[in-house]
């Protein structure tokens, strides 16, 4: 490893004045910085960054946390957040929690340990934040991605409550009475979309079914296509579905290409994220739009913000951005 002795023998110069050049100090000439910093170059110098961390006390490295990465929304969100943080010359520690709070737990005591500058969180429950709400407490900064509903951190979010009335009223609009939404195993780690599904049922009274799955693989379309399966062998059948991420809603495609019925004629669907793979199914796929890069760009300059309030960190602030309805042909029957 190339050391700055090396790099001041090979120039003649002092270590304390190659230590300036390399920092682009203005205290030298910059005849005297460019000759340094090109034998460094040549020497193949890299700066020991633990040791600079050492010494300000930041790493410049953000710690986040997702539920499951093989969720695409949830890909798509780390790839904007390492962009968004490289544009602010941050590094990204990346860990997954894989649906289960004891892990995510553990994601954060690693993230501590490796003296992360502050972390990004998409919680695997909203009903279960004690661990990140005692790293506010103390200080530390943090933002979830996802809706708390207490209020005790920052939060930089997609309104997944009105995201979710604005679908089944979508479906309400289309003449659709029985309108079933798919979701995970009940009772539910987050409730937003559940509410917002309930909220605009009673608010036409109509009474809400739904459809569960209980296996452990957190957001795979298997648990849609097994939840449909749970909702279509109740006695009252639903003639259109919500499902509460699109990967449930390929899985609920799937489930009806098997079985013969056709969308969205049989049945009406739409599901939620806008993922690629929705728009290009066999039926593409309605949706409600999660403005992905938007929500990364704000998170990270709110953490951001944070980081650089040093131990006085302002009063927790939620942002919730409306998403957007996307109309395509697996919801609307067209004559």
């Amino acid at each position: 490893m190339v050391r700055l002795k090396d790099i001041a023998k090979k120039t003649g110069y002092s270590v304390n004045t190659v230590s300036l050049a390399l920092r682009d100090s203005s205290r030298l000439s910059k005849q005297t910085r460019q000759q340094i910093q090109a034998v460094a170059k040549t020497l193949n110098y890299r700066p020991n960054q633990i040791a600079k961390s050492l010494v300000s006390r930041q790493s410049n490295i953000i710690g986040l946390i997702v539920t499951d990465i093989r969720n695409p929304l949830l890909t798509h969100v780390a790839q904007a957040v390492e962009k968004e943080l490289a544009s602010k010359k941050y590094g990204v520690l990346f860990g997954t929690s894989n649906d289960d709070v004891e892990i995510e737990k553990q994601v954060v005591e690693m993230f501590r340990a490796r003296q992360v500058d502050g972390i990004l969180a998409y919680p695997k429950s909203q009903e279960d934040m004690e661990h990140l709400y005692s790293l506010r407490a103390e200080g530390f900064p943090i933002v979830s991605l996802v809706k708390d509903p207490l209020g005790k951190i920052d939060v930089v979010s997609v309104d997944d409550e009105v995201g979710a009335m604005l679908a089944t009223e979508h479906l309400i609009n289309q003449g659709h009475t029985k309108i079933g939404m798919v979701d995970t195993l009940w009772p539910m780690d987050k409730k937003d979309k559940y509410n917002g599904y309930k909220k605009a049922m009673q608010k036409h009274n109509l009474e809400p079914m739904f459809g569960w799955n209980e296996d452990l693989e957190c957001h795979t379309l298997a648990r849609g296509h097994n939840a449909m399966d749970n909702i279509m062998s109740q006695d009252v059948k639903p003639t259109a579905i919500f499902a509460i991420i699109d990967n449930f809603a390929l899985g609920v495609l799937r489930w009806a290409e098997k079985n013969n019925i056709k969308i969205p004629n049989d049945i009406a669907l739409i599901g939620y994220d806008n993922i690629e793979y929705g728009e290009y199914a066999s039926v593409p796929l309605s949706s409600m739009n999660y403005d992905v890069d938007l929500v990364s760009k704000l998170a990270v300059a709110r953490l951001i913000e944070l980081i650089g309030a040093g131990s006085n960190l302002p009063e927790p602030r939620t942002t919730l951005i409306e998403p957007q309805l996307v109309i395509r042909e697996s919801s609307v029957v067209t004559t």
